[in-house]
C-alpha cells in the first residue's frame, strides 16, 4: 500500500496522509526519517512543512 501511495500521490498528499495516520509521530521522529518514509528528501519535507495551506 505504501508503495502505491508513493507512486500515485504527490509529496504534499503523502505528508498529509502521514499526519492523519500518525499525528503524534510528527514531533517525535526526526525529519530525515519521515522524509525517507515518504520517499522524499528532507529539504522537500521542510518546504512542505513551511507552506501555510496544510
Amino acid at each position: 500500500m505504501r508503495i502505491y501511495f508513493r507512486n500515485a500521490q504527490d509529496a504534499k498528499s503523502r505528508y498529509k496522509a502521514f499526519l492523519i495516520k500518525y499525528p503524534l509521530l510528527n514531533a517525535q521522529i526526526p525529519q530525515y526519517l519521515i522524509a525517507s518514509y515518504l520517499g522524499i528528501s528532507p529539504e522537500m519535507l521542510s518546504k512542505i512543512r513551511a507552506q501555510k495551506d496544510l
